[in-house]
């Protein structure tokens, strides 16, 4: 015999949700040196800050913050800069059903009762999850134009800047002797050399 009996359940369920979003600077040097040559030296003006530290497979890593960073590859110059952020979705539920049992029996009621209101509050987790992807990849997506990018941009010119730098002196080296060297400002660097 089968009947339908009301169960009153209670679950709850709680669900970490990450978030994560790349973006990629390339980072262009001047043809003083060979190519080698060159990232060498602007890769080196990384090395030296010691905000950057050299990961396990030879690139320089930054921590901007607690969710962001930036990674620089040597060989390419290719900057990568990564958001990551986890949430802990949270959710408790009461509720009174009807559950039908084909074989009169209670407790098999009550327990399916239980796996269809997990089910279900599984099922809402998984939405809130996904929504609040979308809006932390939203978020992140208006910081890196409004504030990353700036920062990146800036730290990368000011690098770059000094290696060129460095290049232009390994040069005028090459080619002779120095005599005079001045920072002209904005970006100018003048090198007298006796050949």
């Amino acid at each position: 015999m089968s009947q339908t009996y009301r169960v009153r359940a209670r679950e709850a369920v709680e669900e970490t949700v990450e978030v994560g979003k790349k973006w990629k600077k390339k980072i262009r040097t001047l043809p003083v040196l060979p190519k080698e040559r060159m990232h060498d030296i602007i890769a080196d003006q990384f090395e030296q800050d010691p905000d950057w530290e050299k990961t396990e497979d030879g690139n320089l890593r930054k921590e901007i913050d607690e969710n962001w960073s930036m990674e620089l590859d040597p060989d390419s110059m290719q900057v990568e800069i990564e958001y990551k952020d986890e949430d802990t979705i949270s959710l408790e539920k009461e509720e009174e059903m009807q559950v039908y049992d084909h074989g009169d029996n209670e407790e098999r009621a009550k327990e399916k009762g239980k796996t269809q209101l997990k089910a279900k509050l599984q099922k809402e987790a998984e939405q809130q999850g996904a929504e609040w992807q979308e809006r932390a990849k939203e978020q992140a997506k208006e910081q890196y134009e409004s504030e990353i990018e700036q920062k990146v941009s800036q730290e990368i010119k000011e690098k770059v800047e000094k290696g060129n730098v460095e290049a232009l002196k390994e040069k005028a080296r090459s080619l002779g002797q120095v005599e005079s060297e001045s920072d002209q400002g904005n970006g100018e660097y003048q090198v007298k050399i006796r050949l």
